[in-house]
């Protein structure tokens, strides 16, 4: 896999930086925008649809996903951390 080269910027002037997340097993390295959800770079940059967005917020659970052996709201802000690790449905 490619690295991600150091932070660059878009059209709109907005940083993306290099961000390393395991999910369901498989190492994926992206270049993410801060501010961004675990939620959004699931099904948008990685394709894993099984976290829906339900709500937008986390209240009502259709985007949660496993970190460890804990359930998490992928559209948490905050999320994702370097170093995630995360199930979702399409791999348990």
């Amino acid at each position: 896999m490619p690295a991600v080269a150091e932070t660059r910027r878009d059209d709109r002037h907005q940083a993306f930086a290099p961000l390393r997340i395991i999910v369901n097993g498989r190492e994926h390295e992206i270049a993410a925008a801060a501010g961004r959800t675990l939620l959004d770079v699931l099904r948008t940059d990685l394709g894993r649809t099984g976290a829906k967005p339900g709500c937008g917020e986390g209240a009502c659970g259709a985007c949660t996903v496993l970190e460890g052996s804990r359930a998490v709201h992928a559209a948490d802000p905050g999320r994702p951390g370097a170093g995630l690790a995360a199930m979702t449905g399409e791999g348990a």
